[in-house]
């Protein structure tokens, strides 16, 4: 049996398990490379905004997701109901 004191667990000393577990390496030579990315995909958004590149700037929204998304915004700042499943604006007079 191994005998562990709670002194033990909060210094790590002992004969039983310690109570934090260290970061693996593969997770710690993964954070340069995650920070790399989102740094040049910020790059690249501030360069296609200075060349006038982005749509958005000029009221344009890519897909039909966007515009949903913008109704549904607009939906629940006129109502305040924010668990309504139900659009009843979408696809009018049509839908």
């Amino acid at each position: 049996m191994i005998d562990v004191t709670p002194s033990d667990i909060r210094t790590g000393t002992g004969t039983g398990p310690r109570a934090t577990a260290a970061p693996s390496a593969s997770a710690a030579a993964l954070a340069p490379a995650v920070g790399t990315a989102i740094l040049m995909m910020a790059i690249i958004q501030v360069g296609l905004v200075v060349k006038g590149n982005a749509p958005v700037l000029d009221g344009v929204l890519i897909d039909p997701d966007g515009y949903m998304r913008l109704a549904r915004v607009a939906q629940l700042w006129q109502d305040g109901n924010w668990f309504e499943p139900v659009f009843t604006g979408s696809a009018r007079p049509r839908g």
